[in-house]
């Protein structure tokens, strides 16, 4: 969200409507956090393409790749 504006406001809303976010599982976590910000963003922006970099999840305690799967079922 750093590079692009429009993404940083949604994800900034999501954040403040969740204020216990890190009290919801992984799955209710990737889709207020990035699916539903982010189908926002495309909806609004049809035509243009953006890159998602998910950093540090090497840091993850959890399984990684089920970490991954909501992310990849909400793209489409």
């Amino acid at each position: 969200a750093r590079a692009h504006e429009e993404a940083r406001v949604v994800i900034t809303q999501a954040l403040e409507e969740h204020d216990q976010i890190d009290k919801l599982n992984i799955d209710q976590q990737v889709n207020c956090l990035l699916i539903k910000p982010l189908t926002a963003v495309a909806a609004a922006n049809t035509g243009a393409k953006m890159i998602l970099i998910l950093d540090a999840l090497d840091e993850c305690v959890t399984d990684r790749p089920k970490l991954l799967e909501p992310a990849c079922v909400g793209v489409g």
